[in-house]
């Protein structure tokens, strides 16, 4: 079996290991998706805003997404929607879905996304070293 586990917790940020081998140092906010074959993280989080650079590690391979996102979510294709320079005060944002490589704006100024599938995304945000 897989171990997916982090290491040197410091301020709710940690070294992400898979399988004894380092992922990313310094990650914040742990998703995993479509039973662990996408894991997704962020780097350079910013506590205040709530936003990070978003990367997925998948088949061996760590894959910067975008800078300041606020959230993600995986579709069964592989594609990746997201939150850019949301604003927590207005509780809006820029819709976007990357899709083979390619980003593309959904919409501005969005406050709300609903997504059904049939995989489920787990969200662990790491805190003195647990998963809340």
């Amino acid at each position: 079996d897989d171990i997916l586990y982090c290491k040197d917790l410091k301020d709710g940020n940690g070294d992400l290991y898979f399988n004894k081998n380092l992922i990313e140092y310094d990650v914040n906010n742990l998703y995993v998706a479509d039973y662990g074959k996408a894991i997704f993280f962020y780097t350079d989080y910013d506590k205040k805003s709530g936003t990070g650079t978003l990367n997925i590690y998948s088949n061996g391979e760590k894959k910067k997404i975008a800078d300041d996102v606020s959230y993600v979510d995986y579709f069964d294709n592989g594609d990746v929607l997201y939150y850019r320079d949301f604003s927590y005060k207005s509780g809006k944002g820029d819709l976007y879905i990357k899709s083979k490589g390619k980003e593309t704006r959904i919409d501005y100024d969005v406050q709300g996304v609903f997504k059904t599938s049939d995989k489920y995304i787990y969200n662990f945000i790491l805190s003195n070293g647990y998963a809340d």
